[in-house]
């Protein structure tokens, strides 16, 4: 397999497959907040919830390139679905990479099929060390695809490292649902059928081989070469995938409704020039930005492959995160200016991706601080 392009497996074609369940079962999803069992059952058959998984593990073993193309396509059918595959892959990804303990990281990914990880990295978890492990308590925020989960992995200041200034050591905890309580409360516009609900943990007994470092002590024991980039960069990238495939959606539902719709005295919407302009426009910067996070998977497959990692690598996927929120907003409201009364109807998507849009851009990672961060960075690279 070559890292640097894509894995051999045909994901997007998995993904066709799916389509019309997708397209039937996301909206159900929506509206009772998680992902109808059809559509998980189907979702586990096709591996995506598992594709940057290790090979090694029993995993697809998927490059970037690989997630960003497919949590896209899975976002352009229905945010929520592709929202849950991304977070899954995420956390079950990091653990299936970051466990040190062969015979522990062979024990929980022997499970058929594949565990499913649901991730909260802040380090608001309070771990007391004890005889074999850790007593794990603590309330976690965002469990993205909790709901078809069989672990969660948390994170807390590490014990055994005595606080210093600064951010604290980070310590990964990998823990089975039974000992997880769902708290049930995201009730939310957008993105509603993720799950992405609170969870708490009490007194847990976590071994010490289910845990391994979060932070810049985090050594990759298996998987592919872009685990040395650490998982922020995973995760910036797949939230571009998010907003890129929210704002491809909502171009192509305008473009069906502007074919149909004339206001009294008025031309299609189509034949209206300012409607050209602006669609042509907004259409060319979905396609730079769309362009500009696969250059940034492709550099980091390669930089990581050859061992060639740089600082400004990691402002870059920043920068296309930043950017690819940016831009996708833009284009998913003048997609919903121009849809009338008809993008308020169901069952068409267009006034949904307004709602997925404005979830999307509440995350973390389109904080627009990043954007500035990263233009330092590049500014002094590129003044040398």
């Amino acid at each position: 397999m070559n890292e640097a392009t894509s894995s051999k497996i045909d994901w997007m074609g998995r993904i066709g497959a799916l389509r019309e369940l997708i397209d039937r079962e996301g909206p159900v999803g929506e509206a009772q907040g998680t992902l109808t069992a059809p559509l998980v059952e189907r979702l586990i058959e096709q591996e995506l919830f598992t594709m940057q998984v290790p090979a090694e593990l029993g995993g697809g073993g998927a490059g970037l390139l690989d997630m960003l193309e497919t949590a896209e396509e899975l976002v352009y059918h229905n945010a929520s679905v592709g929202w849950n595959v991304l977070a899954i892959n995420v956390a079950t990804g990091n653990a299936g990479a970051l466990i040190a303990d062969e015979d522990a990281a062979r024990r929980i990914f022997s499970s058929d099929p594949l565990p499913r990880i649901a991730g909260y990295g802040a380090p608001v978890g309070i771990a007391t060390p004890v005889e074999g492990g850790y007593r794990l308590s603590g309330r976690f925020q965002f469990g993205s695809g909790i709901a078809q989960s069989t672990w969660v992995e948390v994170a807390a200041p590490d014990p055994n490292v005595e606080p210093a200034p600064g951010p604290p050591a980070v310590l990964g905890f990998l823990v089975p649902m039974e000992d997880v309580t769902r708290l049930g409360n995201w009730d939310v516009y957008g993105l509603e059928a993720t799950a992405s609900e609170d969870f708490e943990i009490v007194d847990a007994l976590i071994p010490a081989e289910h845990t391994y470092p979060l932070d810049g002590r985090a050594v990759p024991q298996r998987g592919q070469s872009y685990r040395h980039l650490g998982i922020r960069p995973v995760s910036l990238l797949g939230n571009a995938a998010v907003a890129l495939g929210i704002a491809r959606r909502a171009l192509d539902e305008i473009s069906r409704l502007a074919v149909r719709k004339a206001r009294p005295g008025r031309p299609r919407v189509v034949d209206q020039q300012l409607f050209q302009h602006d669609f042509a426009y907004h259409d060319a910067a979905v396609r730079a930005a769309r362009a500009l996070a696969r250059d940034t998977a492709v550099a980091g497959d390669v930089a990581a492959a050859q061992e060639a990692v740089t600082p400004e690598l990691g402002h870059r996927f920043s920068q296309a995160c930043v950017y690819a929120h940016s831009v996708g907003s833009d284009a998913v409201r003048f997609a919903y200016g121009w849809g009338g009364t008809g993008a308020l109807r169901r069952p068409g998507r267009l006034g949904h991706t307004l709602l997925d849009m404005a979830g999307a851009t509440q995350h973390q990672a389109n904080d627009p601080n990043l954007l500035a961060d990263a233009g330092a960075a590049i500014v002094e690279t590129q003044a040398v």
